[in-house]
């Protein structure tokens, strides 16, 4: 597990945030009328994730709610700004996917995300 002093996780999650809401600016305008009642959270790390399976995302159907695992990105990116950036996007954009289009994993990850 990464160790980021106070200030680096604080400029970490304003990349993150500054990411998604790019990524959000990007979405056609029917997809992003069907994001407005949903919620995006940036957590450091899943209590889900193991030393074998990763998460770097979920989406609670039940309260609304995306949440990304920005330190559980970060590692796994080996602290590469660009992956960084390129990898939340690509979490947000999946747990949307799930959101909005009701899709299993499976799903998702056929059309790339």
């Amino acid at each position: 597990m990464i160790n980021l002093t106070e200030e680096q996780w604080e400029k970490l999650f304003d990349t993150a945030d500054k990411t998604v809401q790019k990524a959000m600016a990007e979405l056609p305008d029917p997809v992003w009328v069907n994001t407005e009642t949903w919620t995006c959270f940036l957590e450091k790390f899943s209590p889900r994730s193991t030393d074998t399976q990763r998460v770097f995302g979920i989406c609670g159907m039940w309260n609304q709610a995306i949440v990304i695992y920005v330190g559980e990105i970060f590692e796994v990116c080996q602290e590469n700004q660009e992956r960084f950036i390129d990898d939340v996007r690509h979490v947000y954009f999946h747990e949307l996917a799930h959101a909005i289009g009701n899709l299993n994993e499976w799903e998702v990850q056929s059309r790339g995300l």
